[in-house]
């Protein structure tokens, strides 16, 4: 096998990649494995080498510090000696405290003196590589510094062993490589046996036999591969029957066509057409080959056929550049009996030919050409008539003039209710100041009455009786119930005045819905009824104050009108999608709504009086009766609140007898 050969299968081929894969990536990971495994044993044997220097000087300290101490320097050469059968050992000395050689494995460096011993006496490798490791240890005698022991240790037989280490990997690594390689030609070799049979079914579909079909099975990636392939060529097999159904339909729209059609090559040769082409201008299709001529036989006149093909090839040259339609265009067109008739021609491009398109309109140019004639006719009858109606007219003159006169009085009638609306608005905007202010002047004194019979209720001032007490509940109730009522006289005049203002702050739903249910709990325990909280928690930026109004005013109406059962307070978070109306009348909003609901399971409303609901001083026949007072302003105010304050919209659902439910949708941020 060449080398080019062994190139173009590891490189081209999915077995010669695998088995390239696999033997780098065996060459890869066992190198990383051996070179961490030498290195690790190298770091161990020279930490090893320096505790083994560490314990030889310690001991060699040790022992000579008496003899340091009396400067003998036999007794310290007899010791050094001693240290001679230690393996690995490189030289070992004893040193006084001046750094000069008093003992040496190496007589003849007794005497020298050493410049590198540390500066203080403390325990020091002074070198730690893998040729030495040298340890110097202070030699301490009664708490005083004699002098020095150090010791040098090398590691050539340790050295030794770690190079027979590393071969042993390196052989290890071979056989793990050709091991992996072995495998994985293997495993190579029965992948692409299975995707061989794939390409033996490719090419029986290639030479033509559409119906072949791989049946390889299994689970692995060439059975998926297969029955993919598989249903691929049932999906083209659909295809082209669905191809050669849709062909036959064309044929058959085509020859079946009211209209004339025929297809022109791109040298403006009549190729085919169909049955209404050869009923129109009296061709039979075996004359389509002697029908090259067609220009000839279509425009006679040489002038005209001229400026026919001129105009037909620019529009087709238009059409192919623009990627478009052939525009229609009007000619004459002579039959085989020599019959001229006017067409509309059009085309399409389908393929590389052109399908033109004949619209006849010869009778409707004849139709055109006879109303041209009564049109004429009808203009000179319509001259004579004008001059009939010129003397009439003079006779409506007089006539016309009465009617103007009655146009002047009209205008001036327009102009009297013009300025009666202006005066009409001029006393619903001093009527709404003459409330406001009215309200205003008599909220002061209430307040009063409120606040002194809230005192004398109390006992602030000294005791009162049970029948004192009676009626000053009465007033107290009464001024509290007409400080509500002009504060909603006081509200209405506001939005009506266009001078109320919405001030945006962000709190949690959930907190303004518990404040209100707070507010009139109390009043649903004297009812015995069941007030039932269902909020989530939603940041929401918009009037708190007005949007906790609107919310006491629902629920104070659901427990007015609630005689038993209870009521439920609701508030959940809907897509601005789900409420395309309000989206679409708020326009300038963005993100999310709020709907908020009231329940309640009280008298409800009939279906005649929905449309009363929202109306000012408007209030229902209750079969709670007395005790359901009210003015009638709460919920056209709390209506006008949620529209023109917090920019949402109030809905109602009700059934007489069963309850009732008000929903408030609004946007989370204005």
């Amino acid at each position: 096998m060449k080398l080019r050969d062994i190139h173009n299968f590891l490189s081209g081929t999915l077995r010669g990649r695998l088995i390239l894969g696999v033997a780098v990536v065996h060459a890869v990971m066992m190198t990383l494995f051996i070179t961490d495994l030498t290195l690790r044993q190298r770091s161990m044997l020279l930490d090893r080498q320096e505790e083994a220097a560490t314990a030889l000087s310690q001991s060699l300290s040790t022992s000579a510090a008496g003899w340091l101490a009396a400067d003998d320097i036999s007794g310290l050469q007899e010791l050094v000696e001693n240290q001679r059968h230690y393996p690995e050992l490189l030289f070992a000395m004893l040193i006084d405290k001046g750094g000069r050689v008093l003992a040496h494995t190496d007589k003849s460096r007794q005497g020298l003196y050493l410049l590198d011993l540390p500066k203080e006496a403390r325990q020091t490798v002074v070198s730690k590589t893998p040729d030495l490791v040298d340890v110097a240890v202070p030699a301490i005698l009664g708490g005083r510094h004699v002098g020095w022991a150090r010791v040098g240790i090398g590691q050539k037989t340790a050295g030794q062993k770690l190079r027979q280490i590393t071969r042993s990997g390196a052989l290890y690594a071979i056989a793990a490589i050709i091991l992996g390689t072995v495998i994985a030609s293997l495993i190579g070799r029965h992948l692409t046996r299975r995707l061989y049979a794939v390409q033996d079914t490719i090419n029986k579909v290639r030479a033509g036999n559409h119906r072949a079909r791989s049946s390889i099975t299994g689970n692995d990636e060439a059975a998926l591969l297969a029955r993919e392939f598989n249903d691929m060529l049932d999906a083209l097999s659909e295809h082209e029957a669905e191809l050669n159904s849709s062909e036959a339909r064309f044929t058959k729209l085509f020859n079946t066509a009211a209209v004339p059609l025929c297809f022109v090559n791109k040298e403006g040769v009549l190729v085919d057409f169909n049955d209404r082409f050869a009923q129109t201008f009296g061709y039979t299709h075996e004359e389509v080959p002697t029908l090259k001529e067609w220009w000839n036989l279509a425009y006679p006149d040489p002038a005209y056929r001229i400026r026919v093909v001129a105009t037909w090839e620019a529009a087709v040259r238009r059409a192919s550049e623009e990627k478009t339609d052939i525009e229609p265009i009007e000619y004459r067109v002579t039959c085989k009996s020599g019959e001229v008739r006017t067409m509309v021609i059009s085309g399409t491009t389908i393929d590389e030919d052109f399908l033109a398109i004949f619209f006849d309109i010869t009778e409707r140019k004849k139709a055109e050409e006879e109303i041209r004639m009564l049109t004429e006719e009808l203009e000179k009858r319509v001259t004579a008539r004008t001059a009939e109606l010129i003397k009439k007219s003079q006779e409506l003159e007089g006539s016309q003039k009465a009617l103007i006169n009655i146009v002047d009085d009209l205008n001036q009638k327009t102009w009297e209710l013009e300025q009666a609306n202006i005066k009409l608005k001029e006393l619903d905007r001093l009527k709404s100041m003459f409330i406001s202010s009215m309200s205003h002047e008599l909220r002061t004194p209430l307040n009063s009455i409120i606040g002194f019979s809230s005192i004398l209720l109390h006992e602030w001032l000294g005791p009162v009786n049970d029948e004192q007490k009676k009626n000053l509940a009465t007033v107290l109730r009464s001024g509290e119930h007409l400080l509500s009522l002009i504060n909603d006289v006081i509200d209405v005049s506001k939005i009506e005045a266009g001078k109320v203002e919405a001030f945006a702050d962000e709190f949690d739903i959930s907190d303004v819905i518990s404040e209100a249910v707070d507010l009139l709990a109390k009043n649903a325990e004297d009812k015995g009824l069941e007030l039932k909280i269902e909020a989530i928690h939603q940041i929401m930026r918009t009037d708190r104050r007005r949007l906790l109004q609107c919310v006491i005013n629902l629920l104070s109406n659901a427990v007015k009108f609630t005689v038993k059962g209870g009521v439920r307070v609701s508030a959940r978070l809907i897509s601005s999608n789900l409420n395309p109306e309000l989206r679409s009348r708020i326009s300038e909003l963005d993100g999310d709504f709020m709907e908020i609901s009231v329940t309640d399971t009280g008298v409800g409303i009939k279906a005649e009086d929905m449309s009363k609901l929202f109306q000012p001083f408007m209030r229902l026949e209750s079969t709670v009766g007395a005790a359901a007072s009210g003015t009638g302003l709460g919920l056209y105010l709390t209506n006008k609140l949620v529209a023109e304050i917090l920019k949402g919209d109030i809905i109602c659902s009700s059934r007489y007898g069963e309850g009732s439910s008000f929903t408030m949708r609004l946007p989370v941020k204005i």
